[in-house]
């Protein structure tokens, strides 16, 4: 007891504030007695002992700078709330703002009578009401959000369209070579306007010149090939030795310009001519170089351009990207899976075993090559005037080209010793419809000869997959194909057609996983009339030959000199540059593809990172 008696002043003292500043409170309320100045005088002088601001001493206007505080608010608030439920509900009220779904509506009065089940239904009405229109409230807030959500959506969407064209754009944007400054510009061409020339496909006339490397039959069992069961593909390209010599590199054709009997104006690989004759299809830049010397024109390529490389999906709506995450599906690395690709299936297709047609090796296979099974066919080519050409002089007249062709095979003979018509009586456009030169490797009695070529895919895990549509969908397949790859199918219908080869083999390889480009399978080889597969993709005889015809006579118009006909990568249009003569020749050989040139650049910058 006295212990406690002891601590209860402290807790007096402690409980009644005004003793702090040594006031004495007022019996009838709070506060210090009424007592005018004296009473503040003395509160003020007891604060004296008290920390206080710099420069600030008790004064009579101290009520500016401190105010009372009631120590019995919070006390008499919660009482008043249990009294008066009416506080909980303003003062949430200012925090419920902002929800839309708050029923405000008035209570409706219960009436006095009607029974057990008339009272009850009062209430469930109403709330069942309520609920609904909360429901309904909370519906169309979430479709809101929704809407927005959809909405964001289709932003993402569009930015991300945006980012694939502008990604096109760059992956177009590259220049196979970049002009200089010291390049003039001679003439611009509209890729729209080769569609125009033409000549007569009909008149062209063709002489075989020499034969060169080796010829064997094809395999007619790789007809039966069937998408149930897949023929894998064997990678025989790392057991021969290919070749994409340039026209200057190749001595034959040097030859038989200083040598031949009848003038030739003209001389360029099947390569080039092919390039020339699909260059309306075409999207990447590409260049060819021009060299005119004496009236006589040689059309030439650089050494590991893009006319080397096999394009996958280039006129398609959606191309490969170049910032593709993956980088096997980039253009340069799906390039170089294409020509992989095409150079095993041309060997793969071949009669094992039989003894070739073997000729005089080529001009450019060194001692201790391995060539690949392939006969060169070197042939000249007499092309007519244009129709309805403007000009004259030598554009009127005719001219002799020379070309190296490529024949992948040739079809074995039949059993009863007759040969097929196709290969037979007469010329046209490059086709085996003539009578056969003495330097036909089949005199009177042989078969046909075999284009081979094939197209590969890549996404094995789309929606329609070739494995799907083979089955059902061929002929949509093969439409949608020539829709993707219209200037490699055109390429590939050129080539086949100047080396006379009037059957042509399309197989369709496709990956056997996803993310491995090294190992793939042959889900089908189609057989096709050259002529006919041409017609199909919009290629012409015509109309292939008028586009070389049309840039010969352009460039022999100029004066001698060094050209440059370059495609614009971001514009369906030719331009045609002249050269100084006295630019550096070793330059041309540092020109590459613009996909290979990237891919090495990356491949650099992982290099030193």
């Amino acid at each position: 007891m006295e212990q406690a008696s002891e601590e209860r002043p402290h807790f007096e003292h402690i409980a009644n504030p005004g003793s702090l500043f040594g006031c004495h409170p007022q019996s009838a309320g709070w506060g210090p007695s009424t007592c005018d100045k004296e009473v503040r005088t003395e509160c003020l002088a007891a604060l004296a002992h008290l920390p206080f601001e710099p420069n600030v001493r008790p004064s009579l206007f101290s009520h500016q700078l401190f105010r009372a505080c009631d120590f019995t608010f919070h006390v008499q608030q919660r009482q008043r709330d249990g009294r008066d439920p009416r506080g909980i509900t303003v003062a949430f009220a200012d925090e419920e703002q902002q929800f839309q779904t708050v029923d405000n509506r008035p209570l409706l009065r219960r009436g006095g009578g009607g029974g057990w089940l008339h009272k009850r239904r009062a209430p469930v009405k109403q709330s069942t009401a309520a609920f609904n229109e909360k429901n309904k409230e909370e519906e169309e807030l979430r479709l809101g959000k929704k809407g927005k959500s959809e909405q964001k959506k289709q932003q993402q969407q569009q930015q991300a369209r945006f980012a694939r064209i502008h990604a096109r754009h760059r992956a177009f944007s590259e220049w196979s070579v970049q002009p200089t400054n010291e390049w003039a510009v001679e003439a611009e061409i509209p890729l729209s306007q080769l569609y125009k020339h033409a000549v007569e496909s009909g008149k062209i006339k063709v002489k075989d010149l020499a034969w060169r490397g080796e010829l064997r039959t094809y395999n007619k069992q790789a007809d039966q090939i069937r998408t149930k069961l897949p023929v894998a593909l064997q990678n025989l390209s790392s057991n021969f030795d290919y070749y994409w010599v340039t026209t200057q590199d190749d001595d034959l054709i040097k030859e038989q310009m200083l040598n031949s009997s009848e003038p030739i104006d003209v001389a360029a690989t099947d390569q080039v001519l092919a390039c020339l004759m699909a260059a309306p299809q075409s999207k990447y830049s590409w260049h060819l170089h021009l060299t005119k010397v004496e009236g006589k024109l040689l059309i030439d390529k650089a050494n590991g351009s893009i006319v080397d490389l096999l394009t996958v999906n280039e006129t398609a709506s959606e191309p490969p990207m170049q910032d593709a995450e993956n980088r096997l599906n980039r253009p340069a690395a799906l390039g170089f899976e294409a020509v992989k690709i095409n150079q095993n299936l041309r060997q793969q297709l071949l009669v094992k075993g039989e003894e070739p047609v073997k000729f005089s090796p080529p001009p450019f296979v060194e001692a201790g090559d391995n060539p690949a099974s392939i006969a060169y066919r070197y042939r000249m080519f007499t092309i007519p005037g244009r129709t309805g050409g403007t000009g004259g002089g030598k554009s009127r007249q005719p001219i002799n080209i020379i070309t190296r062709t490529e024949v992948n095979a040739k079809l074995p003979q039949p059993a009863d010793g007759s040969r097929k018509p196709s290969p037979g009586d007469e010329m046209t456009g490059g086709h085996s419809k003539r009578e056969k030169e003495d330097s036909d490797p089949f005199g009177k009695d042989g078969g046909g000869y075999v284009y081979i070529c094939a197209l590969n895919e890549y996404d094995i895990k789309g929606q329609r997959n070739w494995r799907v549509q083979m089955e059902t969908q061929r002929g949509a397949l093969l439409a949608t194909e020539v829709r993707n790859n219209a200037c490699k199918l055109k390429k590939f219908v050129a080539s086949a057609m100047m080396a006379g080869c009037d059957d042509l083999k399309l197989g369709f390889v496709s990956r056997k996983a996803n993310n491995d480009n090294e190992h793939h399978v042959v889900l089908s080889v189609q057989s096709y009339q050259t002529r006919d597969l041409g017609m199909q993709i919009g290629l012409k005889p015509d109309n292939a030959w008028g586009i070389v015809r049309a840039i010969v006579d352009m460039v022999m118009e100029k004066p001698d000199g060094r050209y440059v006909l370059l495609k614009d990568p971001t514009k369906p249009v030719m331009r045609l540059y002249s050269r100084p003569e006295e630019e550096d020749e070793d330059a041309e050989e540092e020109e590459k593809a613009p996909e290979t040139r990237t891919e090495e650049r990356e491949t650099n910058r992982n290099d030193e990172e």
